[in-house]
């Protein structure tokens, strides 16, 4: 199996979620973040950490749990083809689900993507990894990253 380094989780978390430009939002409440849900204009969306776990391993009982619950770890260990998850992945990925959820109770003055990006710059330099979303060439190589991580999950299905 092949490890994944708490950059690449970020990298993927942050970099799909400023793709879709929306925050997950549970279907029947409207309010709650969700692994799946839909945004505000009523698209089918993810949440950041719901970007690492595959349709396969997904199922409604992730919902109401936070990344600390053995059953996201869990689903996003098989999703990602990997053993385990380290301590430091654990808290970069409950960080970035922060930074994504939060936005349902701030006070909505930035935009969702200036609100997240903002978190992230800050979640970058908690846990010493790079930030490189306002950068396009680094944008360009986190997406061929993302697409060989994609690639992967294929072809392990």
């Amino acid at each position: 199996m092949k490890m994944r380094t708490s950059q690449d989780l970020f990298d993927i978390m942050v970099y799909h979620t400023l793709q879709q430009g929306q925050q997950s939002l549970h279907e029947n409440s409207g309010s709650d973040c969700a692994y799946r849900g839909i945004a505000e204009d009523g698209a089918n969306v993810r949440c950041a950490v719901g970007f690492l776990i595959d349709d396969l391993r997904y199922y409604e009982g992730l919902e109401g749990q936070d990344a600390r619950c053995p059953c996201v770890q869990d689903a996003v260990t098989k999703s990602l083809g990997v053993h385990h998850l380290t301590s430091k992945q654990i808290q970069v990925m409950l960080a970035v689900q922060s930074a994504h959820d939060g936005y349902s109770i701030s006070d909505r003055v930035s935009s969702f993507t200036d609100h997240f990006k903002f978190e992230c710059r800050r979640v970058a330099k908690d846990f010493n990894l790079e930030f490189g979303f306002d950068d396009p060439e680094l944008v360009q190589a986190v997406e061929k990253k993302y697409l060989a991580h994609v690639a992967s999950l294929a072809t392990a299905l």
